[in-house]
């Protein structure tokens, strides 16, 4: 995964939205964080999913 493509704000932003659930996240969240993860090449999230990301576990 490269991260090189954000600035180090949005850097801060991607790391923050990651950590919290997409089911939690508003609507507005949720959206910036699906342009966030096209931006770094991850794939499209699951908007009711209730599972953080694995290397968080």
């Amino acid at each position: 995964m490269s991260k090189k493509k954000l600035t180090e704000d949005e850097l801060k932003r991607f790391s923050y939205l990651r950590h919290i659930p997409n089911y939690n996240k508003t609507d507005e969240e949720f959206k910036e964080y699906c342009q966030l993860t096209k931006r770094v090449g991850l794939p499209k999230p699951d908007r009711n999913s209730k599972v953080r990301p694995l290397h968080e576990k």
